[in-house]
């Protein structure tokens, strides 16, 4: 959805004057949004793995240890 938005911010003929002019430039023409949601994407994804990892490798540490 957000590259969506972004190209068609940056492929429409919209003044980037003001400050909202500066808030969209910042935002999706540069590119933070992607940015911003792929690290949120990984960083979700790596938690989910160590969770698994422990549940597989350490079975009763994870029951006492790690709430539900």
């Amino acid at each position: 959805m957000v590259v969506v938005i972004s190209l068609s911010i940056t492929v429409s003929n919209i003044y980037l004057t003001g400050a909202l002019g500066n808030i969209l430039c910042k935002i999706f023409i540069s590119g933070s949004a992607h940015t911003c949601l792929l690290n949120a994407f990984v960083v979700s994804l790596m938690a989910i793995t160590i969770e698994r990892y422990l549940k597989v490798v350490y079975p009763f540490w994870s029951k006492k240890k790690i709430k539900r």
